[in-house]
């Protein structure tokens, strides 16, 4: 067993650094990997440990295996699934692509909070209203305390309990995977969560609107929080993908500089 679990690890591990590798696009959309012999040599490890490492990056979609042609990497941009999302937040190497992708996530967001918060306004129990009550006083607490880091994950505990109280096996399926990585942006960057002052009102209108069991409220209550809140955060966004974008122009043209001096040089 011991053993077992060590091989498990260690292609866990090397499924890590080829993912790592393929959305940091070091390996690009067509490019075979190099040989499973070679790449046992150069990861170091057993050729049964590298193929279950190859599986788990064909199951998402990063490679296709074919016997007799080897690995090929895939357009995780075309054909990738919302599981690569998370680490092509850590490891993507265009950052202003990154923060985009960010931005559309915070419009995903707020479409899936109007949806689930009128779901629960229709099936919501008088438990479900009462948890969510209890959960709504305490981020209103944590607001008017600044406590940004209890704030985010506090956020993604309230949206996890409004999912429930929706009761919907497909909404629950597919907020799973968006609260997964709402929590990851939750822990590394709280400072950019609920940054709107109307917050505390927000939260109450909400708890009001289940009460009572008035979807248009619920609707009308989301949809115009979020388009004043996230409008500022989107705003903090493209400032940030914008010197991105200079950095990276910055950097090109040093290259290109030393490339044509290089050239000169030689000649």
């Amino acid at each position: 067993m011991p053993n077992q679990n060590l091989t498990e690890n260690l292609a866990e591990r090397l499924f890590r650094e080829l993912e790592r590798q393929i959305l940091a696009d070091e390996f690009r959309a067509g490019e075979r990997l190099p040989s499973e012999r070679q790449l046992s040599q150069i990861l170091e490890a057993n050729r049964n440990t590298l193929r279950e490492a190859l599986r788990k990056l064909e199951q998402r979609q990063l490679v296709t295996v074919r016997h007799g042609q080897g690995v090929t990497v895939t357009d995780f941009r075309k054909d990738g699934l919302l599981d690569i999302l998370e680490p092509f937040l850590r490891h993507g190497r265009d950052g202003k692509e990154r923060v985009q992708v960010v931005a559309d996530l915070l419009r995903v967001r707020a479409v899936l909070i109007e949806l689930v918060v009128v779901l629960a306004t229709e099936r919501a129990d008088a438990e479900h209203v009462r948890s969510l009550s209890e959960l709504a006083e305490q981020q209103i607490g944590h607001f008017e305390r600044g406590d940004r880091p209890n704030l985010a994950r506090g956020d993604v505990a309230w949206l996890d309990a409004v999912v429930d109280a929706a009761g919907s096996l497909m909404v629950r399926w597919f907020a799973n995977t968006i609260l997964g990585i709402y929590q990851e942006l939750a822990e590394r960057f709280p400072a950019v969560w609920l940054l709107e002052a109307s917050y505390p009102d927000h939260m109450r209108d909400l708890i009001r609107a289940l009460e009572t069991r008035d979807p248009a409220l619920a609707r009308e209550t989301v949809r115009s929080y979020y388009a004043r809140n996230d409008a500022r955060v989107l705003d903090v966004l493209a400032h940030i993908a914008d010197n991105l974008s200079a950095t990276a122009g910055a950097a090109a043209s040093s290259e290109g500089a030393e490339e044509g001096g290089s050239d000169g040089l030689a000649r």
